[in-house]
């Protein structure tokens, strides 16, 4: 193991230099800026600077756009000057449905109940209790909690407003969040509600693409409104529609030839990417697949994948090749392919049960296995360099070899970065732009002791080979997360390395890679 205070000292630097500025929390703030509710439910005031999202937990107000990303991501360490406030769409959503209808809460009797079930499941957290107190005239109540793992503090605000309960949360830096209250609570003071108008959903765009089977593309979704794209389709045809992107948390929507909703999705790819597959279209005629945001304020760019599932028997497989099978037994299909030495390989599968992947050479020694690297219990080996020109076989299996059933598999050729030289003690700032991975070169000698260390803002993975191409050491997660450590390891030969710094799954965007030992760096850009 690392030691505590080296591995703090790298994790702390690699996290600060990947932090963003801190932009402080100021104790009152003016409310210059209003929002109203697309129903006209309620409107509010907020600071100027200010950011805010709408989805189905509530408004989102966060001091700042890196504070609303974190937030909307999900992060493991809050940074300082993070700020968000949320008012919640529904006090019964956030008691995770477990309110008692037949009682008449009051703001006091509301917070002291999510005190008490917030105590029960809480992982980490710690719950202040619930005390009364009035916010611009209105009766409200008050609970703090924070969450030391994580380095957050915030606190609840309820409040009573024409007969009516209203939610807020805020959430913050350890520190920081309690000098905000002021400005939170003139937030909840400003909160003036009203008669809820039935919004219509909002209509498919009216512009349609052409897209086959066998076809990938890239959109974008510019609007709420989102893409159209449309297929000829047969009764009777399985088809796969995968969306995949970093930019924005998608939604996919089928629609038949009637423009009925036939089937929609939106995280079943895994690391928010929608996914329908396995669906039997009903009739034939021209179908409609809309690629949306979840939020109606989020664009971005987006590829979209159409297939026709045409089950196949287990057999030869060809990179660039989508196959559909029934596994009809425990310990799995085999599939053959041919490949030359240095081929970068990629395998995918994907199935409704836990699935797992093994390729093995021409004299069956297993080469690599996975469990879940493709997101929602699907196996990924991701960019594997054949050591040699052979027949290699891949065996496709579910998890515990019992359970069977249909799924999907993938073989292609690999995209990533050719190789950049670097050398021990330079810190590299930069950015990942293909989610298969960036290849670092650099020159060892036998006996030498090096610690590599990558920091992102996506799930990191970093992957060390031996000048044989050997896999040398690996890793996924160190304690903290999106932050890869190999650990002092020893290089068994003189020689030039090759460190894959990638993704788990999908991500891409910055990060911070160092090799060697942190105290005596120079800095690469």
């Amino acid at each position: 193991m690392l030691h505590a205070s080296l591995k703090s000292l790298v994790v702390l630097f690699l996290l600060l230099a990947l932090a963003v500025p801190s932009h402080g929390i100021i104790a009152q703030d003016t409310l210059t800026e209003t929002f109203t509710a697309p129903d006209g439910s309620f409107s509010l005031r907020y600071p100027a600077g200010w950011v805010y999202e709408v989805d189905s937990t509530g408004l989102i107000l966060a001091n700042n756009a890196t504070s609303l990303n974190l937030f909307i991501q999900g992060t493991e360490q809050i940074p300082s000057g993070t700020l968000v406030v949320i008012k919640g769409a529904d006090p019964n959503q956030m008691a995770d449905g477990q309110l008692d209808p037949g009682v008449d809460y009051t703001p006091l009797t509301l917070a002291t109940t999510y005190q008490e079930l917030w105590a029960q499941m809480s992982t980490g957290n710690v719950i202040g209790e619930a005390t009364a107190l009035t916010i611009g005239g209105h009766d409200a109540a008050r609970m703090t909690i924070a969450n030391t793992a994580q380095k957050a503090e915030g606190f609840f605000l309820v409040t009573d407003v024409d007969g009516a309960l209203h939610v807020f949360m805020a959430m913050g830096s350890a520190g920081e969040v309690l000098q905000a209250e002021p400005t939170v609570q003139a937030i909840v003071a400003s909160l003036e509600t009203g008669a809820a108008v039935p919004q219509p959903t909002t209509p498919p765009p009216a512009v349609a693409e052409p897209i086959a089977y066998g076809d990938t593309v890239d959109g974008e979704v510019a609007s709420a409104a989102g893409q159209r794209w449309t297929f000829s389709g047969s009764e009777g045809d399985v088809v796969r529609i995968a969306v995949t992107t970093t930019e924005l948390d998608s939604l996919l929507e089928l629609f038949g030839p009637n423009e009925d909703l036939l089937m929609t999705d939106d995280d079943g790819g895994g690391n928010l990417n929608p996914l329908i597959a396995d669906f039997e279209l009903p009739a034939s005629g021209l179908y409609t697949i809309v690629v949306r945001a979840y939020s109606e304020r989020e664009t971005g760019a987006y590829t979209l994948e159409l297939r026709r599932q045409v089950l196949t028997p287990p057999g030869a497989i060809a990179y660039g090749d989508f196959v559909t099978a029934d596994m009809s037994k425990g310990v799995g299909d085999r599939w053959t392919f041919a490949g030359s030495e240095g081929d970068l390989v990629t395998i995918k599968m994907t199935a409704d049960f836990d699935n797992y992947l093994e390729l093995r050479d021409a004299e069956g020694t297993t080469l690599q296995t996975d469990d879940d690297s493709g997101g929602n219990a699907n196996a990924t080996i991701n960019a594997f360099a054949l050591p040699a020109d052979a027949t290699y076989t891949i065996v496709a299996r579910s998890y515990d070899s019992t359970t069977i059933g249909r799924y999907s598999l993938e073989l292609s050729l690999t995209e990533i970065q050719p190789p950049q030289m670097t050398a021990l003690g330079v810190v590299i700032h930069t950015r990942l732009e293909i989610p298969t991975g960036d290849q670092w070169l650099f020159e060892g000698s036998q006996g030498q002791q090096v610690t590599i260390v990558m920091a992102g803002s996506f799930d990191t993975v970093l992957e060390l080979y031996a000048p044989d191409e050997t896999l040398l050491a690996s890793n996924d997660d160190s304690d903290v997360s999106s932050t890869s450590v190999i650990d002092a390891v020893e290089l068994p030969v003189t020689g030039q390395y090759r460190l894959v710094a990638r993704a788990y799954f999908s991500g891409t965007g910055p990060y911070v890679l160092m090799i060697g030992e942190p105290q005596a760096t120079t800095t690469a850009r």
